[in-house]
C-alpha cells in the first residue's frame, strides 16, 4: 500500500460461521503504508480479558471478521484479520486491547477458517510492467504535407502470455484495462495494468497459497535484480475445475494485504534491459525459466533461504551478511552434489600421475592413506564452483583462487575465531568485507541461473546487467 489507510467499524473474534456466536467489539483498524495491520478494540474490561486470554494464547488467533468504514472513502469494507496476537491491554474505564495480524482480507469474510480454500490469485510485483514491456497501446502517425502530420492513438487489451503449467495451477501473464464506458469527452484516461494469473485447477488452502506467493516474490526478486515487494494481491474462491464445472464467467474478487518485515529496492524505475532476465530473454533463451523455478525450489529452498534472508534483510552486521552468502553457496553446493568427494579434476589427475610412477605395493599403500583423508572442504566446493563458473568467477574476481582462499579462511576464523597465524594475514578486514559479500552475491547468482538454465553464454552476457552486479564486479579487491 502507498498510503496508511483506517477503518472504524465493528469486530467479531471468529468466523462468519460462529458470528452468531460471537461478541462484536468497536474499534479502529489501521493499514500503515508498510502494510503493518493494527486493530485496537474497545469494550468492557471483564468482556476483553476474558477475550484477551483466549487471543493471547501460543498459538495465534486464526482469524477476526469484522466490517469498516473508511475514513479516506468512506466506503463499508468486510475483512478477515488472520494469524493475529495481542500486543498490548491498557484499562481505564473502558479497555482497549491492540491486536497485530499478519495478513487482511479485504471485501470478504472467511465462512469457515478450517476449510478456508482459495482458486485464484493475481499478482503485482514491483516493475512488472518493465520487466514484461508488452502493451495494449499504438501509436499513428499520418503525413498530410511536409509541415503538417496527425497523430491517433489506438488501444487493444494485450492476449495473455502463458508461462508455467503443470497438474496443480496454471501461471500467465494477464492484462486488465479501466476506461469511461462511454467517452463523451475529447481526453479520455485508459488506464492498463498487467498482472500475473495464477489459476488453480482445485481450491488450495491459504498456507500453501501462501507458499506459492513467496515462490513467486523471490523468482521476481531474482529476475529484475533489486528486491521487489509483490505490492497487490488479488484472490478469487472458485478453481479452474469448479469454472468449468459451473460455467462461471465472472466472479468477485477480494483483496489480501501481508505485513512485510523486509527491505526493498528504493529504485523509482527500471529499464528491462537493465534486469537480470526480462519476460523476453525467458521467452528467447530459457522458455520454461519460472516452471524450472517452482520444480525445483523445494529441493533448493535450505539455499535459497540463506540467499533470500541476505537480500531482504534490513540491517545485517557485515560479519552476518557475508557469513550468509558464503553458507548459501556453500549449501547450495552440497544440494547440488550430495556424492561430492572433494578433490577436483586436477588433484585426481596428478594423484593418478603420482601412482603410476610408485612401485605397485607403494601406489596400493598411499591410495589406502588418501582414502582416508577425503574430507570435503569449504575450499574443494568454492575450487569446483570455479571450475563450472570460470567465465563468471573470473569477471567478478581478479584472481579467483586466491579470492576463494581468502574467503574459506574467513569463512573459518568468523566461524570458530581461531585460524592458522600463518593464514592469518589472509583474513579479510571488516571493512573490506561487503566487498567479498556483494562479489559472492553475484556468484550466487550466477550458479543458481546456470543449474537452472544450463546456458552459460545467457548468463555471461546478463548477469552484469543490472546496475547492483555492475557496481560489485567492479569493486577493487
Amino acid at each position: 500500500m502507498n498510503d496508511s489507510e483506517t477503518y472504524l467499524g465493528w469486530w467479531c473474534m471468529g468466523d462468519r460461521q460462529n458470528l452468531e456466536d460471537c461478541d462484536s467489539y468497536p474499534g479502529e483498524l489501521t493499514i500503515d503504508s508498510d502494510s503493518t495491520i493494527t486493530l485496537k478494540i474497545m469494550g468492557e474490561p471483564k468482556q476483553l480479558r476474558d477475550n484477551l486470554w483466549s487471543i493471547n494464547d501460543q498459538e495465534p488467533f486464526p482469524v477476526i471478521i469484522g466490517v469498516g468504514k473508511s475514513s479516506k472513502t468512506n466506503k463499508t469494507h468486510q475483512f478477515s484479520l488472520i494469524n493475529s496476537t495481542v500486543t498490548g491491554h491498557t484499562s481505564s474505564g473502558l479497555s482497549e486491547m491492540v491486536i497485530k495480524s499478519s495478513f487482511v482480507i479485504i471485501d470478504h469474510q472467511v465462512e469457515n477458517f478450517k476449510d478456508f480454500k482459495i482458486g485464484q490469485v493475481y499478482l503485482h510485483s514491483k516493475f512488472l510492467e518493465e520487466w514484461i514491456n508488452v502493451s495494449g497501446y499504438k501509436r499513428n502517425r499520418f503525413e498530410e504535407d511536409n509541415e503538417v502530420f496527425s497523430v491517433n492513438l489506438e488501444y487493444k487489451l494485450p492476449d495473455d502470455i502463458p508461462l508455467y503449467k503443470n497438474k496443480e495451477l496454471e501461471i500467465k501473464v494477464t492484462f486488465f484495462a479501466s476506461a469511461p464506458f462511454y467517452p463523451l469527452y475529447k481526453n479520455v484516461t485508459i488506464s492498463e495494468s498487467a498482472f500475473l494469473s495464477i489459476k488453480f485447477i482445485r481450491r488450495q488452502n491459504f498456507s500453501y497459497v501462501q507458499e506459492i506467493i513467496d515462490v513467486i516474490n523471490n523468482f521476481f526478486t531474482l529476475v529484475i535484480g533489486e528486491p521487489v515487494p509483490i505490492d497487490i494481491i488479488y484472490m478469487k474462491i472458485h478453481s479452474l475445475e469448479q469454472q468449468k464445472r459451473k460455467k462461471i464467467e465472472s466472479e468477485p474478487r477480494f483483496s489480501l494485504v501481508r505485513k512485510q518485515e523486509r527491505r526493498f529496492t528504493s529504485r523509482r524505475s527500471i529499464h528491462n534491459r537493465d534486469m537480470l532476465l526480462s519476460l523476453s530473454e525467458i521467452q528467447n533463451k530459457c522458455p520454461n525459466f519460472l516452471g524450472l523455478w517452482i520444480e525445483n525450489y523445494s529441493n533448493y529452498r535450505p539455499a535459497l533461504n540463506l540467499y533470500f534472508g541476505k537480500i531482504y534483510s534490513k540491517a545485517q552486521y557485515v560479519e552476518n551478511a557475508f557469513l550468509d552468502i558464503v553458507f548459501s553457496i556453500e549449501v547450495f553446493h552440497r544440494v547440488l552434489n550430495p556424492t561430492f568427494h572433494g578433490k577436483g579434476l586436477k588433484y585426481l589427475k596428478t594423484i593418478s600421475s603420482i601412482l603410476g610412477k610408485l612401485k605397485k605395493n607403494e601406489a596400493e599403500w598411499l591410495k589406502t592413506r588418501l582414502s582416508k583423508r577425503n574430507e570435503t572442504t569449504l575450499l574443494n566446493r568454492f575450487e569446483d564452483i570455479h571450475e563450472n563458473l570460470k567465465p563468471i568467477t573470473k569477471k567478478v574476481f581478479r584472481n579467483p583462487v586466491k579470492a576463494f582462499e581468502k574467503i574459506v579462511t574467513t569463512r573459518n576464523y568468523l566461524v570458530h575465531y581461531e585460524v592458522d597465524p600463518k593464514r592469518k594475514q589472509k583474513v579479510i578486514p571488516s571493512d573490506q568485507l561487503y566487498k567479498y559479500t556483494n562479489k559472492l552475491t553475484v556468484v550466487f547468482q550466477a550458479y543458481l541461473l546456470y543449474n537452472l538454465t544450463k546456458d552459460m553464454n545467457l548468463i555471461v552476457d546478463r548477469i552484469g546487467k543490472p546496475i547492483t552486479n555492475a557496481i560489485f564486479m567492479n569493486y577493487k579487491e
